[in-house]
């Protein structure tokens, strides 16, 4: 449970820390955050995520600003990993209880 714990702990940082990436349109901090969470996602078994993951740090690579496109993309799956988020919490819960 403290893996699955830390996992949840970690993707909300890097949640918080790439949406202000956004904001600041630092292309390359978001590509950086975005390159941690394929792995991550991965592992724990949510390996469609993960590619989605990868691909969208390709197409950051590939371009001069974080347009609208490349905004929802993150977004979007932001979305997903929230969701996958919601999961592993009720994971957790169910082992402690």
């Amino acid at each position: 449970a403290k893996i699955l714990a830390s996992f949840i702990r970690d993707c909300q940082e890097d949640e918080k820390l790439l949406l202000q990436s956004i904001t600041e349109q630092n292309k390359d901090e978001a590509r950086l955050l975005v390159h941690r969470l394929p792995g991550r996602t991965a592992q724990i078994g949510a390996k469609d995520l993960g590619a989605a993951f990868r691909q969208l740090e390709q197409e950051i690579a590939e371009v001069e600003v974080l347009d609208e496109n490349i905004q929802n993309k993150i977004n979007e799956l932001l979305g997903q990993l929230q969701s996958l988020l919601k999961t592993v919490d009720g994971r957790i819960q169910s082992f402690a209880s």
